[in-house]
Order: structure tokens, then sequence, then C-alpha cells
């Protein structure tokens, strides 16, 4: 009993957008170790912690956050603004710059492949920033369902 009112109590109507928000993002992340398990692309581990891929979880975030926010007080609150600015501001980020970015260390590592490779040990050139159109909406889909599923289970009455 104890423990469904610990988790009414975080599902309180004014935690859903923390809640969903932080939950698509852990899901988004560990959706990412398991496509990595699947494909044996790289070691689940490190996909679990790295940033771009599939789905991102930047897109899951924001959008779970700004839905909950929208549902929680509708279109006509200064919250639900700011939750849809935030979360233009961040998928733009994570399909327009960061992925600029990765286009750049694409480059750069292999300019330091063939002119230097000692000093690929030495700088840390990531493989993967930012992300795809579709990484990015593959995030949105997840942080809308992870909105809804979270937003109807703090209503259910435990």
């Amino acid at each position: 009993m104890r423990s469904a009112h610990t988790v009414q109590l975080l599902l309180s109507k004014s935690n859903v957008p923390l809640i969903s928000a932080l939950l698509a993002a852990i899901a988004a992340q560990v959706l990412k170790a398991l496509i990595a398990a699947v494909t044996r692309n790289e070691p689940p581990r490190v996909a679990l912690l790295k940033a771009g891929g599939m789905p991102s979880s930047h897109s899951a975030l924001a959008w779970a956050l700004f839905m909950s926010v929208l549902w929680h007080n509708g279109w006509q609150s200064p919250e639900t603004g700011v939750a849809a600015i935030l979360a233009v501001v961040v998928i733009y980020d994570a399909a327009i710059i960061r992925r600029a970015m990765q286009e750049q260390t694409k480059t750069l590592r292999m300019l330091l492949e063939r002119a230097a490779p000692d000093l690929l040990d030495e700088f840390w050139v990531p493989k993967s920033l930012g992300h795809t159109g579709r990484e990015v909406v593959a995030g949105m889909v997840m942080g809308v369902a992870v909105a809804r599923a979270i937003y109807w289970f703090g209503n259910v009455a435990l």
C-alpha cells in the first residue's frame, strides 16, 4: 500500500510533465541499446550513453514535456508556450545544429586518419552527435507515447 502512495505522489498532476519527459528520454536511450544489441553495430553499453542515433532522446524528452504540459494546461497557458518553444529549440538543435557538427566531425576524423592516425587516440572525435529526420520523428513519437501513457496512468486512481 505504501508503494502505491509513493507512485501516486510521483505521478501527481504537477509532476506528470517532469516524469513523462524523463521517462521518454530514458526509454529512448534504452531503445538505442536494444537496437545496438540486435544489430551488433556497437556494444549496447556504448549505445546506452551515446548522443545521436535512433531514436533521438532529446526529441523524446522535449516532445514528452511539451505534450504533457499541453494536456495538463491547454493551449492558452503560458507554460504550454514555454514548453513549445523549448521543444522547438531542442529538436532544431538535435536535427540541424548537432547533425551539421556530426558531418564536420566525420570529415575531421577522415583527415586525422589519413594525416595523423596517432592523434585519433589523443583527441576525442565523436562518431555520433546529431540525428537524421527519421531519428527525430521517432523520438517525438516515443515522447508522445510515453507522455500519453504517463498522463493516463497519472489520472488513474491507485
